[in-house]
């Protein structure tokens, strides 16, 4: 665990070689960029719990399409959860409790998460 604040920076986003995305724990804040998943088509796991972002979750990061692991519980997301990471098919692990988002899981939302073992929402 460290302490960073503040936002990411966008530029973050554009590493097209990233497969590895460690930020949980810390006190970092504000949104998260519209596209931030556009350019990671090599992200394998994505770690952003138990901080303070706020704002939609972007449903860019459906274009991630190595990405195993998604944890962003712990935030203040909020809108509705991005039906769009349901088309990852390498997907794992799936954790985004704890946010304010507006659209409860129903079985019409949760058909769409074939590829997950675990989903925590």
């Amino acid at each position: 665990m460290n302490i960073l604040t503040g936002a990411l920076p966008e530029s973050l986003f554009n590493l097209s070689a990233l497969q590895f995305l460690r930020f949980e724990m810390n006190q970092l804040t504000g949104h998260l960029p519209k596209d931030a998943g556009r350019f990671l088509l090599n992200l394998k796991e994505l770690y952003l719990g138990a901080n303070n972002f706020d704002g939609p979750f972007p449903p860019s990061f459906s274009n991630a399409t190595s990405l195993q692991i998604l944890i962003a519980e712990d935030n203040k997301f909020s809108g509705a959860r991005p039906l769009e990471l349901g088309s990852l098919t390498q997907h794992r692990r799936l954790c985004l409790w704890g946010n304010m988002f507006t659209n409860a899981p129903g079985s019409c939302e949760l058909s769409i998460l074939t590829s997950f073992t675990k989903c925590q929402m």
